[in-house]
């Protein structure tokens, strides 16, 4: 196989362990994510040896901080090979304390080098009906947290490798785009599409480091088109990758 088949492998694999979680819950049972969901994942291309336990923890512990980043808590070997860790967080007692909503997720390492993480959409918080809106900021706020896990992770095997990677949301008919955090308004623009696939990406650690308002630019962008034809400007992701990042994030 190739490495990008091996990428597809993964988060094919990935998403049907979380199908097998989610399949002894009631069918009403809200950690389901019925109603929407995004996945992101990556894969480390051209690793001499396997991620090690404690580079896995570093690039946790190095992360922005939100509701779009992974936890470094609550990870559980998922192997009898030890060479896979997960966590699934499908409690409605785990709130996000800083919106007061609850919050589902799943996510998933391989030590050589693949991460995969899904996550429902956060409703409630635009002051909207749920299944109504798509947050603009979502997905370049998800993908961009998961890049930077990925040039961390990369850092650690090796010289400048090369990370494939994808994302995918689920869920989106009907939906409009909305702001949240006030970067501009948004006119009415209404999903074309009820699930959208990325192709899958490959960039090099430094081009994620040095570039990453372009990359997230140029691979969101055929989303958000999906939306009436949407283009993002520069102001939102600017804002997020020149304020928020340096901000709680180090390096």
């Amino acid at each position: 196989m190739t490495n990008l088949e091996l990428h597809q492998s993964f988060v094919q694999s990935s998403r049907h362990r979380w199908q097998r979680i989610v399949s002894e819950l009631e069918a009403d049972d809200p950690a389901r994510l019925q109603s929407g969901r995004g996945e992101i994942a990556f894969s480390i291309l051209g690793m001499d040896e396997p991620v090690s336990a404690e580079a896995i923890s570093i690039a946790l512990a190095n992360r922005p901080r939100g509701s779009h980043t992974l936890s470094a808590d609550d990870w559980t070997y998922s192997s009898s090979e030890r060479n896979e860790v997960e966590r699934w967080r499908g409690d409605p007692a785990s709130f996000s304390f800083t919106r007061g909503i609850v919050r589902y997720d799943y996510a998933r390492i391989m030590f050589r080098g693949s991460v995969y993480r899904l996550k429902g959409f956060e409703e409630g918080w635009h002051g909207r009906d749920p299944n109504t809106v798509f947050d603009v900021s979502a997905s370049f706020c998800d993908v961009g947290c998961m890049l930077l896990y990925a040039a961390d992770l990369a850092d650690f095997c090796g010289y400048n490798l090369n990370i494939a990677v994808s994302y995918r949301y689920s869920g989106l008919a009907n939906r409009r785009l909305d702001m949240t955090r006030g970067f501009m308004p948004i006119g009415d623009f209404v999903s074309d599409v009820d699930v959208y696939c990325s192709p899958i990406e490959m960039f090099s650690a430094r081009e994620i480091r040095l570039d990453l308002q372009r990359v997230l630019r140029e691979f969101t962008a055929p989303l958000y088109a999906s939306f009436s034809d949407f283009v993002l400007g520069p102001g939102p992701i600017f804002q997020y990758v020149n304020q928020e990042i340096p901000g709680n994030y180090p390096g």
